[in-house]
């Protein structure tokens, strides 16, 4: 369930919504996937609060909207789309927007879950019961 390798950050923005120019490539420890002249690939990370340094100045996470004609921050359906959620996984009638941005702040990005969880199961199938018996050693 890991996203192509071709996505864009502009596949997951909602209409007349684009990313901006790329303005320095990543650099460590972030991943390495956004580079000067190509279509940005990945978000910054998602705070918990509205403006953190992402969202300021023309900030890595900032989107441009056509209709406002301002640099905004990604709305909720955006980073959850981003985050490898459906849209509208935190949508509830009890939930307001902010309660929203601020529990995706404190989720874990689901293709992180997924990368972690397969790179486990990998380990776990080529060490098989050996590993299980170094947890074990380890507990003792």
């Amino acid at each position: 369930m890991l996203p192509p390798f071709d996505q864009k950050v502009d596949d997951i923005l909602d209409p007349n919504r684009t990313s901006l120019p790329i303005v320095r490539d990543d650099l460590s420890p972030l991943a390495l996937v956004n580079k000067v002249g190509a279509p940005l690939r990945a978000f910054p990370t998602f705070m918990t609060f509205p403006q953190s340094f992402a969202f300021r100045d023309r900030g890595p996470g900032m989107v441009w909207d056509d209709h406002t004609k301002t640099n905004t921050e990604p709305l909720v359906d955006e980073r959850e789309r981003a985050m490898g959620f459906r849209t509208g996984t935190t949508a509830t009638p009890s939930f307001s927007k902010d309660q929203r941005r601020f529990v995706l702040g404190q989720a874990m990005d689901l293709h992180t879950m997924v990368w972690t969880v397969s790179l486990c199961l990998a380990l776990q199938w080529h060490y098989g019961d050996h590993l299980l018996s170094l947890g074990a050693e380890n507990d003792g």
